[in-house]
């Protein structure tokens, strides 16, 4: 199993004004036992779609996540929506997160 979850946080999240401008939200997450991140655009983001994305997250026990190694996993297994994809290239994930996308990091993946 590759983590890059300290990866993305030092390169995905270095590249935003968190804390300077009211535009970028990053919320802390735990989902099924496993420390994560998610960044959004306050404004591009439909709210209540994002909490209800939020609730289903916290939701998932921490039985389901262990089998869970891979990024592509968790989103086959657990993540049913259907706009979702990975990304590995912080640059590109950075400039979608800038279109309206949210980016959620999690602890033990390699995505």
């Amino acid at each position: 199993m590759t983590n890059n979850y300290p990866y993305f946080l030092e390169n995905f999240a270095g590249q935003l004004p968190v804390g300077e401008s009211f535009d970028i939200v990053e919320r802390m997450l735990s989902i099924g036992g496993r420390d994560g991140r998610m960044y959004f655009l306050d404004g591009l983001s439909d709210s209540q779609k994002g909490q209800l994305l939020l609730s289903f997250l916290m939701e998932i026990p921490q039985r389901e996540m262990k089998s869970i190694q891979t990024a592509d996993q968790f989103i086959e297994k657990l993540f049913p929506y259907i706009t979702t994809k990975t990304e590995s290239d912080v640059n590109l994930a950075v400039k979608q997160m800038y279109s309206g996308l949210a980016a959620i990091m999690l602890d033990g993946l390699d995505k």
